[in-house]
């Protein structure tokens, strides 16, 4: 009599036993099995969400700039072969190899403008944004606003210390370069330079600044979870030659950093070290030194 005959008799001599047995090798299989499931789609769908939270990647024109020195003290600092973006450069974002890890694309024109409210006479420089409101909005879900969303060309919403050094509030009529425009809402303080800002709609700001068809900077939202930032960025630049593509090291690190104490909690910890490898591959961000 062979050894697995003996085993399998032995078994089946203790049925009751060996169905408990069976019983419960399964269940503890299914549960590992379903609490594994559970835990990588609960990371990468809050791996989804922190990207969509904010830009990680900067596109701003290539330009070449030379200090002037004298003596070991910079006297000034000249920019030359200074590229210009445009918005038709922006849409070729979209065409990526890696286009759906697109998030947001939120192109922006700043200048300096000359303000005044009401029969005040007196002008005062302002800093204005235009920005597309509709991805400014997505990619800025923190903003809370006093007031509503604009919603035609001639509003504008305003940082709080914009707000205060003016002294306007919701409704109030502003001139800026002789253009009349409306606040719709105020934004509460971000402690951000956004308090500091003017936003009203791009191609209203290219019309006032003159620049029509040009954009100062795009901030980019790029969902990570799959493809390295990195990578993202070589493609961005590859079709964008004239532009600096840049990932926001700050933004990043504090991305891994959650992620990796999300890791710890999300399951047991002894399963943490395979998470961390997991999240790696997800990531996959450098680790840049402080």
């Amino acid at each position: 009599m062979k050894l697995y005959s003996i085993s399998i008799k032995n078994l089946l001599r203790h049925k009751l036993r060996t169905f408990l047995l069976l019983f419960v090798l399964v269940l503890a299989i299914f549960t590992f099995v379903v609490l594994i499931t559970i835990s990588r789609v609960v990371n990468e769908n809050f791996a989804k969400q922190l990207d969509e939270y904010g830009a990680n990647i900067l596109v701003t024109p290539k330009s070449n700039s030379l200090s002037i020195t004298y003596g070991g003290m910079m006297i000034s600092s000249v920019e030359y072969e200074k590229n210009e973006l445009r918005e038709d450069d922006i849409l070729k974002i979209r065409t990526i190899k890696n286009r759906e890890n697109i998030s947001v694309v939120s192109p922006k024109l700043i200048g300096i403008v000359k303000v005044n409210v009401g029969s005040n006479s007196l002008m005062k420089s302002a800093i204005i944004c235009g920005v597309n409101f509709e991805s400014e909005f997505k990619l800025k879900k923190w903003w809370k606003i006093l007031g509503r969303k604009p919603s035609g060309k001639d509003e504008v919403v305003i940082g709080s210390e914009v707000a205060r050094s003016f002294n306007l509030k919701i409704g109030d009529v502003v001139n800026i370069e002789a253009q009349v425009f409306k606040v719709s809402g105020i934004l509460e303080e971000t402690g951000s330079q956004d308090d500091l800002m003017i936003f009203a709609d791009l191609r209203s700001v290219q019309d006032l600044l003159k620049k029509h068809g040009t954009i100062t900077l795009a901030e980019v939202a790029a969902l990570c979870y799959n493809c390295p930032v990195e990578e993202i960025v070589r493609q961005i630049s590859d079709v964008l030659p004239n532009a600096k593509v840049t990932a926001i090291k700050q933004l990043v690190e504090s991305r891994m950093e959650v992620m990796h104490r999300f890791g710890k909690f999300s399951f047991w910890d002894i399963r943490y070290n395979s998470l961390d490898k997991r999240f790696n591959n997800f990531y996959q961000y450098p680790r840049f030194s402080k």
